[in-house]
């Protein structure tokens, strides 16, 4: 009897474990991804229109680290979850930005030589 109650107590309390670790994992994984949108500036649209290619390898290779103000009280475990995610969502958004101002830099381009070519006057045929 005594290890019937015990092992089903055993079981309850994992559960309950289970189910925080996954509260925390979500808890986490949200409070990163919008401080990681939050704090990436528009910059590096700027950057991708200047440097086009360089520009998107320059924001995949930049590091950032999520400032430590956010971590105050927090277990280790969501501190762990909060910077691997924080990370990843702010790379991810430089490159999209970078390609957008370098995407938007090259049509720029193109729709300005059309024009031109549209507008220049037709070679004279030799006599």
């Amino acid at each position: 009897m005594k290890a019937t109650v015990f092992l089903l107590l055993f079981c309850v309390v994992l559960f309950c474990q289970a189910e925080t670790n996954t509260v925390l994992v979500e808890l986490a994984n949200t409070d990163a991804r919008r401080d990681a949108i939050h704090d990436t500036s528009f910059n590096w649209i700027l950057a991708g229109v200047c440097c086009n290619v360089f520009g998107i390898a320059a924001a995949a290779i930049a590091d950032s680290q999520p400032p430590t103000h956010r971590f105050l009280g927090k277990s280790p475990e969501y501190i762990q979850i909060y910077t691997q995610t924080y990370k990843q969502a702010r790379r991810n958004r430089r490159i999209t930005m970078a390609a957008m101002g370098s995407g938007g830099c090259c049509i720029g381009y193109l729709a300005v030589m059309f024009r031109l070519a549209d507008s220049a006057p037709l070679p004279s045929p030799i006599p």
